[in-house]
């Protein structure tokens, strides 16, 4: 009994610390964040999802993605962040499902802190103003 308890200790340990430590993202291949996973930056950067590291030998597609809170992931249908987008705070257990189709197809994805995030589309305004006048 003690070693079965051990076993799922050590299991619950093993899952959960994929997200340990705070302004992470990652992708699966698989709903329910499940399957192979990659690591994405949290630095508001394109990535496509094919250049991720630990994503390289993966043919599936990204099916989840997991958040930590203060994270925002946009996911898009085309690479280098073009194309249909979906946008979110939250961990996604089904891409497919909550992004109306662009989890199937998400080729290209980023992901900021959420106040670098609004921070850096406050600034793009502010220089479209200005050029504007």
């Amino acid at each position: 009994m003690v070693q079965l308890a051990q076993l799922l200790s050590l299991a619950v340990l093993g899952a959960t610390s994929v997200m340990a430590g705070p302004n992470r993202a990652f992708i699966y291949s698989d709903t329910n964040f499940r399957g192979a996973y990659a690591e994405v930056p949290t630095t508001n950067v394109c990535h496509n999802v094919r250049d991720l590291k630990a994503w390289k030998d993966l043919t599936g597609k990204v099916e989840s993605a997991a958040l930590t809170p203060g994270i925002v992931c946009s996911f898009y249908s085309d690479k280098d962040c073009f194309g249909r987008v979906y946008t979110t705070e939250e961990s996604a257990a089904d891409l497919a499902d909550e992004a109306y189709g662009v989890g199937e197809a998400v080729v290209s994805v980023s992901c900021a802190i959420a106040k670098q995030a609004e921070q850096a589309h406050e600034d793009a305004e502010d220089d479209s103003i200005w050029f504007n006048k």
